[in-house]
């Protein structure tokens, strides 16, 4: 869930995760306003219509076959946030 990955993103980076939930439709409003003004100043928006799509959509999907044919290794979730927090961290982007 959009929780989970939030919560263990903030215990990598040491912050407090979301506390304060956000109706989906307040979510998509925000958005369409980001896009707006990203269009008026011509600067890329935090958050996107595109972005915000996904949300409160429940996806599964399976990675058996690229496993299986391809000899994919899937590497855990909490391991690729904390691969990704630290390159972020060595290239000075936090």
């Amino acid at each position: 869930s959009h929780k989970h990955a939030f919560t263990v993103a903030a215990e990598i980076a040491g912050t407090r995760p979301p506390f304060i939930p956000i109706p989906l439709a307040a979510v998509q409003a925000a958005a369409a306003v980001f896009d707006l003004w990203g269009h008026i100043s011509g600067r890329e928006p935090m958050i996107t219509s595109e972005l915000v799509s996904g949300a409160g959509l429940f996806n599964w999907y399976s990675s058996d076959k690229a496993v299986r044919e391809l000899d994919y290794t899937i590497t855990p979730f909490r391991d690729a946030v904390r691969m990704t927090y630290d390159w972020y961290r060595s290239h000075h982007l936090l």
